[in-house]
Parts: structure tokens; sequence; C-alpha cells
């Protein structure tokens, strides 16, 4: 039965990584086995980790295969990178140009960078890399492949792809001699309506280079100077109408940056060498987008039905009288409204020998005087009473009330599309009976929120905002052209 150590080192050349498995990382985890083995002293364990440690180089390769061929060119691996960056950017739909400009920026840098960083040595294949390099490389790749996810699910938060990518270029600008744009702004292009000038700047290392050409900005066909240069930054003033416009729907725009170095030939009368970095800009259109509002209004209706109750008879024979009393109830739902209520005598009789007028009977029906009526309950009285012993009496009587039954009706209201406009607040308001309220907000003409005022969503360039006070909803347009 094998030891645990070599268990642990039969595992490391079955191990299958999501970056590369570069070498040194292999001969650190053998050594380590080693250790434990010489420890308990585990001769063949000794042996196979020997043996894995030789052949760590090999190892490495087979794992580093599965993502970068050794024998690809840098050139070849760089055009692969920005082949698939411009696949995901052609595929990119409103809403991953919104949510993650920032990644598709950082990621576009990153790819130049190490088009910049080795310019002059694009003709070197993988395998000639040292161990930083290649690190760069594969985690260039992972970035890339980050994004590509985040395009599919472009609800969720790009930050982590964002941060990686800048530790990559961060690693990138420790080492390489060229200039580097390493993040740049706006991520958002305004509308025409709000802007007539849009302020680009980049932000990087080793940017000026004064003795040379100054730096340009290529949108389309037309060049522009920059207005701020320092060794860290790069400013350009460009009209919006350089700039595409829509009136719905968004587009990526890219532009180019042009800097001069001096040129690596030997000889004076060399040309400059020139740098180039791609930007990458999400153009808004001159449509914010529209909303509509469902809201569900509660309504009490009343149903009112007469209530009649049965006749309830009392009758007495020979002098005196008497008290029948019943109570009722109205039924499941219904309550008595007590100004209707009334005790109605449906029968009056009497006798008295052969005389059988009614007058000889002094009986009534009334409300019942000792018991308090409710809406869900009344008693009525039926009283027959004669003042001989030879006479007899009969009263029949009953209740009549009208009867109410309160109940709620739900009624949906579904508003016309209404505008979103970039210079002016929408505002929504609440009705008093309103048990619900969706709002619906279209961005765009394609991406699509759903909010409430106790759920507010969270919205490109529109805060939702629930205002207590006046019971309404306002959608405010939100200028910033910087992503989150």
């Amino acid at each position: 039965m094998p030891h645990p150590a070599e268990t642990a080192a039969f595992s490391l050349l079955r191990a299958k990584r999501q970056h590369f498995l570069i070498p040194f990382l292999l001969k650190r985890r053998i050594v380590s086995i080693l250790r434990r083995a010489n420890t308990m002293g585990h001769l063949r364990t000794m042996a196979f980790a020997i043996v894995c440690l030789m052949f760590a180089p090999v190892l490495g390769w087979a794992q580093l295969s599965e993502f970068i061929n050794p024998k690809d060119s840098i050139k070849d691996i760089i055009a692969a990178f920005r082949a698939e960056m411009a696949t995901l950017v052609a595929q990119a739909g409103t809403e991953s140009r919104i949510t993650l400009v920032r990644a598709f920026q950082v990621s576009d840098a990153l790819i130049n960078s190490l088009s910049a960083a080795y310019a002059e040595n694009l003709d070197l294949t993988f395998e000639e890399l040292d161990e930083q390099q290649q690190k760069v490389f594969a985690d260039t790749r992972d970035v890339i492949k980050q994004v590509e996810v985040a395009t599919a699910e472009p609800i969720k938060d790009a930050t982590d792809t964002v941060k990686g990518a800048t530790a990559v270029l961060a690693d990138i600008g420790s080492w390489t001699k060229k200039p580097m744009i390493t993040a740049y702004f706006p991520s958002y292009i305004g509308p025409t309506t709000l802007l007539q000038d849009v302020s680009v700047t980049a932000t990087g290392f080793r940017l000026q280079a004064a003795e040379f050409e100054e730096a340009k900005l290529l949108i389309g066909g037309t060049e522009f100077l920059s207005s701020e240069l320092t060794d860290v930054s790069l400013g350009f003033l460009i009209p919006r109408t350089a700039f595409s416009s829509a009136k719905s729907g968004t587009v990526f725009q890219s532009a180019t940056v042009l800097l001069f170095r001096g040129s690596d030939g030997w000889w004076p009368w060399s040309k400059p060498q020139e740098v180039k970095f791609q930007l990458l800009f999400t153009v808004l259109p001159e449509t914010l987008g529209s909303y509509t509002v469902s809201t569900t209004l509660r309504e009490k209706r009343t149903d009112t039905q007469d209530f009649v109750s049965e006749d309830v008879k009392a009758t007495r024979n020979g002098g005196g009288g008497i008290n029948i009393p019943r109570c009722f109830s109205p039924p499941a739902g219904y309550l008595f409204d007590l100004s209707s209520v009334r005790a109605v005598e449906t029968k009056h009789t009497a006798y008295k020998n052969n005389d059988t007028s009614p007058g000889t009977n002094t009986g009534y029906v009334e409300i019942k005087r000792d018991e308090v009526a409710t809406p869900g309950r009344i008693c009525i009285d039926v009283i027959a009473s004669t003042g001989c012993k030879e006479c007899g009496a009969t009263t029949w009587g009953r209740l009549e009330a009208k009867m109410v039954k309160t109940f709620d009706v739900d009624t949906v209201n579904e508003s016309a599309s209404q505008l979103l406009d970039w210079k002016s607040d929408a505002k929504i308001s609440i009705p008093k009976n309103a048990i619900d309220q969706t709002i619906t907000v279209k961005l765009f003409g394609d991406m699509t929120k759903i909010g409430s005022p106790s759920s507010p969503p969270s919205i490109p360039f529109v805060d939702f905002d629930h205002d207590v006070r006046s019971n309404s909803v306002f959608l405010r347009p939100r200028h910033a052209w910087v992503a989150r």
C-alpha cells in the first residue's frame, strides 16, 4: 500500500490546473514531498519524487500545451488574444457594453501593453520566455476567459476581472521599458445633447518623450493632439462630434493613441518608433430610454342585501301575556345596517267567545330592549297578550334589515410607455390606495430593469429615488461617464 507521501507525488502528476503549471511550482512541490519522505524513511517515494524532479520541465510544458503551444511565437499569441477580444466586442449586447465596459477596457489595455513590450521580440517563442513573462501571458489568457464568461451573465460584477487585469498591467510595467497605458477614461461617451467636448485622459508609465513627435489620438481619420502630457498621464480634449451618435442603442467605438519613441535602428536618421494603444469606449444614444408603471389599486366595495327573518309566533290563551324572544345573525361575511333595522308584525289575531276581532290582543313586536343590537346580532320580542280569561291572542312577527358585505377589489392599472429624458427627472406618483407598484425601465431600447418603491433596482445612468414625503418615485438621470 503506497504511503501518503507517495500518493501525494502521484496526485501531483495527475493534477489539472486552471492556470499554467510552470516547472518552478512543480519543483517546489516535489521538494516538499522529498522532505516528507526523507523524514519518514520512505526510499521508494524519494526515488519517485527525484524522477519527477528530473522531468519537471517536461511535465510543466505538458500542462502548458493545454493553453498555449510552447512553440508559438509571441506575435501569434498576441494576435490570438486580439482575435478573441474582437469576437467578444462584436458579440457584446447592450448590457455587456454598459456593465462590462471597464473589463473590456482593461483587457484591451493588457493586450496593447503586451504588444508594446514585445514590439522588438515578436518572433520569440513562448518557451523562450522566463517564468515571470510566461505568467503574464497566462494571466492575460485568464483575464480574457473571465471576460468571456462575464459576457454570458453581464449582470454580475466584473470587479475581480478588472482587478486581475490591473495587477497584470502593473507586473508588465515593472519590467518593460516601453510606454504603457494602464487605464483611461471616460468609459462612456455621453449624448451630443449633453456634451460639446469629451475629455479623454489616460494614465500609465513612460508616456512623455518631449524630444519626439507629440502624442496623438486618432478617431476615424481625424488626428487630435494631446492637451496634457506628463510621464504618467495623457489628456486630449475632443469635440463630441468626432464620436458616433445614435438616437437609440449603444455601440462600442475605438480610438488609437500614438506615442513616439526613439528608433531601435543604428542609423541616426532612422524614423522614430510609433507605439500604438487602442482605446475602447461605449457610445451612449441620444434617447436615455422609457418606462412603464403597473399599479395595483385596492378599492372597497359593498354588497347590500335585504335580510328578512322567518316569522316568529307567540300565542296566549286564557288571559295574560307571553313573550317569545328570537335572535338573528346575518350570513357569513355580512353585517347588519343598524339604521335600517325594523321589527315587523306580520299577523295579529284574537278571540273572545265568538268574537274574533283582533282588538283584544294587546301584543306587539319590537326590537328586544334588554339586548344591545349589534351589526352581528339583533334580537326581537314577539308578544301576545289578552285582558280576559275567556280570550286568546296570537301575534306573528319578524326582523327586517339591510345587511352589507364589504370586500376588496384589486385592479391593475398599466400606464402607457413614457419617455426618459437625459435632461429631466421623471416623477411617478404612488396613489394612496396602491398596494403594489412595479416600475419597468427600458434603457437604450433593450436593457430592462424592474423595481418598486420598496425594492429599488440598480439602474445605470438613472437614480431610483423613492420620496416618502411626496409619496412619489423619481427617476433621475445620472450624467456619470466613468464606469463604477
